[in-house]
């Protein structure tokens, strides 16, 4: 259900800011569901030790040791097909969740045709790049949440790499697009979730802008920019 957004945010100057798009495809601006990792937590690996048996290929004995640490690429005693180790590489291990993200640059062209033969496919395989929201509601437990301050400056468009939002999912919402948490995604049809849900294109283009001033540190001008005209509305009020 589109939502109903509050005045004083961008959202109500751009309207419609979300709406409903069950074409198939992947589009920049559609709402996908996606695991994203912690990126801000410390980095680990895991160290296959050894089989946990001899004779069982399946069973392995490990340890998640920082990436930093000596013992990073120790080798098993016996190989594990399970969990295969390439020369200088390590089997990175870290939190995740589930998601809502914003698809901003779809994949393009597949060149893996092109590739001589023997090439591996992962060279040129085209990934998406998305934006992934997180919750403001602080909640119960370990949820930390958004100071409601700063939720106040975001909502008046204060910070370049964050844009508030309400998104139209059941169970989720006030929330807070990341422009610093940029990340790539698999294509793979596992790896995401459509929602039918996609920015309108005079919201794109607002968050298109929005990436401009994060990326560069100015504001765009222009006859035809938006966010610098929405901006100072918002904090003028």
């Amino acid at each position: 259900m589109i939502p109903t957004y509050p005045n004083n945010t961008p959202q109500e100057l751009i309207s419609p800011w979300w709406v409903e798009n069950q074409a198939p495809g992947l589009r920049p601006g559609m709402l996908l569901w996606a695991f994203i990792p912690h990126v801000d937590q410390v980095p680990k690996a895991l160290v296959p030790k050894g089989r946990a048996e001899a004779t069982e290929h399946n069973l392995v004995d490990c340890e998640i040791v920082p990436v930093n640490t000596d013992r990073l690429f120790q080798r098993a005693r016996l190989p594990v097909a399970g969990l295969p180790i390439f020369n200088r590489e390590i089997l990175a291990v870290y939190r995740a969740k589930r998601r809502p993200v914003l698809l901003l640059v779809p994949p393009y062209e597949d060149n893996s045709q092109k590739l001589s033969p023997g090439k591996p496919k992962r060279l040129v395989r085209p990934t998406a790049l998305v934006a992934p929201y997180y919750g403001v509601d602080q909640g119960t437990g370990k949820r930390a949440g958004y100071p409601q301050k700063l939720v106040n400056r975001i909502k008046q468009c204060e910070y370049p790499r964050f844009i508030w939002d309400k998104l139209p999912l059941d169970g989720v919402d006030e929330s807070v697009l990341r422009l610093d948490h940029l990340m790539p995604m698999s294509t793979h049809h596992i790896a995401f979730q459509p929602t039918h849900f996609e920015l309108s294109e005079k919201a794109l283009a607002v968050v298109l802008e929005w990436i401009e001033w994060y990326v560069t540190g100015i504001i765009p001008g222009g006859d035809d920019a938006m966010l610098p005209v929405i901006r100072k509305m918002l904090m003028d009020e």
